[in-house]
């Protein structure tokens, strides 16, 4: 298993993920934090929407791979472009563009519990490191035993034991769902 900083020779790989999984990904094709809410778009549109902004170096991410198949992203922005999260999450913030979110994760149902979250989330952060980011946020659905209706939770935020593991800390509750977990990062 090896994991690559996306960039646009990747995007052929990153098409071929998404597009085994668009029904388990509601077609969303990892846009709809980067827009408002009144812009989300999906299938189709969202796919070349996706793609211009890879092909242009304007979208961040890692893709795990097993040999030369993809089998996991893990997607990662300036908080400051990713605008669906203002209204998400609208936290205050003193500079933005030093924060960066961790605001996608998808791995192939074949290829789920043997660690690749871990990966992309290690490997995520040594380039998160060189974008100089200062903090990291992630926003994964909350512990079973915090939950009150395990039906109504995404699963496309990521594991809160696996931010957990890899020194992220609880920064807040948002609601009975979703948690604010922040990493420092000191370099």
């Amino acid at each position: 298993m090896h994991v690559k900083e996306l960039n646009p020779e990747l995007w052929p790989d990153l098409e071929k993920l998404f597009s085994s999984s668009t029904e388990e990904c509601n077609s969303c094709w990892c846009m709809n934090h980067r827009l408002k809410p009144e812009a989300v778009v999906t299938g189709e549109k969202a796919k070349n929407q996706l793609k211009e902004l890879v092909l242009n170096n304007q979208a961040f991410g890692v893709i795990a791979f097993d040999n030369a198949k993809p089998v996991g992203w893990c997607g990662f922005d300036r908080r400051a472009d990713l605008f669906g999260h203002d209204c998400t999450y609208p936290f205050e913030y003193k500079d933005k563009n030093i924060i960066w979110s961790i605001h996608c994760f998808y791995v192939k149902p074949d290829y789920r519990g043997k660690g690749i979250s871990k990966l992309l989330i290690k490997e995520s952060m040594k380039i998160l490191e060189k974008y100089n980011a200062k903090e990291v946020e992630a926003y994964p659905t909350l512990p079973e035993n915090l939950i009150e209706n395990r039906e109504q939770v995404e699963n496309f935020s990521g594991n809160y034991q696996t931010f957990i593991k890899n020194g992220f800390e609880l920064k807040e509750k948002i609601n009975n769902f979703y948690s604010r977990l922040v990493k420092k990062l000191n370099y």
